[in-house]
């Protein structure tokens, strides 16, 4: 579980800055943020990454999910159906 929460993290956060990377160089964002390092990573990508993440994670920790995940009441299909 914990390998695959890794996985999907690391997967969210390369295409996601080569989305921004993709977006600049075709012209569509300002062309800063279409340079890449001495190892061809898109650069400018990472660091917005890194600047917006954070966001989310407070955003996502500030969302009540408690109230979405109550169970039902027991007889609660069989109320629907008889209706």
């Amino acid at each position: 579980m914990i390998t695959d929460a890794l996985s999907l993290s690391v997967a969210f956060t390369v295409s996601a800055t080569r989305g921004v990377f993709a977006l600049a160089r075709d012209g569509l964002l300002p062309r800063f943020l279409a340079t890449t390092s001495s190892h061809d990573t898109p650069l400018a990508g990472n660091i917005v990454s890194f600047l917006v993440s954070p966001g989310f994670l407070l955003w996502a920790s500030s969302v009540p999910y408690r109230a979405s995940f109550a169970p039902p009441a027991p007889l609660a299909a069989f109320q629907m159906l008889s209706r």
